[in-house]
């Protein structure tokens, strides 16, 4: 078979890979999948948006909502930005990731900086197309309020209604959140 474009000579379309500025933007999903962490003890959805309005149309942000952790602090924080993302997208019961794909909501983007990738955009916030901040919904996800003052046991294997094995946003995330922990809507995950 023979490559009928010589990339050298033919110019090509820059890419802005540029992070683009904090704030909130209209965005739809375009990719879910789930992820086993570099560990492997723990899983996380991966998330590519595309930014719709008000500005920087067609850029993508990538996003990675870590649910299943070891560290049971990160677990809940993961737990509780999935319920935002789930209720400002008005998906009830979130059974497969291809029921996130097309869904729409604004997102609150902010800069990031790393050493390995330098400046960069991650997503820390959820509004519904009408333009509440969604509150925490008892609907899809057990609750993350009420403090235990004993350790819960590790979530065992269970059946879900429809009687197969459950998916991970559908055992109950452990509640052993620290009395002084204050969870901050702007938090970086």
């Amino acid at each position: 078979m023979r490559f009928d474009q010589d990339i050298f000579t033919e110019d090509l379309p820059e890419v802005d890979n540029t992070a683009v500025p904090a704030g909130w933007y209209q965005g739809s999903i375009e990719q879910a999948e789930i992820k086993n962490t570099k560990a492997g003890t723990g899983q996380y959805l991966k998330l590519q948006w595309n930014i719709e309005a008000p500005s920087h149309e067609g850029r993508k942000i990538f996003q990675n909502i870590n649910f299943r952790n070891h560290n049971e602090i990160a677990e809940t924080i993961g737990l509780k930005q999935l319920r935002k993302l789930l209720t400002a997208i008005g998906v009830i019961r979130l059974e497969d990731t291809d029921q996130l794909i097309g869904k729409s909501c604004k997102i609150k983007v902010k800069k990031t900086e790393s050493d390995e990738y330098g400046e960069g955009n991650d997503i820390n916030n959820f509004k519904s197309n009408g333009g509440a901040i969604p509150a925490a919904s008892s609907s899809s996800f057990p609750s993350m309020t009420e403090q235990s003052s004993e350790k819960s046991p590790a979530p065992q294997k269970q059946e879900s209604a429809t009687g197969s094995n459950p998916k991970p946003w559908e055992i109950p995330a452990k509640d052993e959140t620290p009395q002084n922990f204050d969870f901050d809507d702007d938090i970086a995950f």
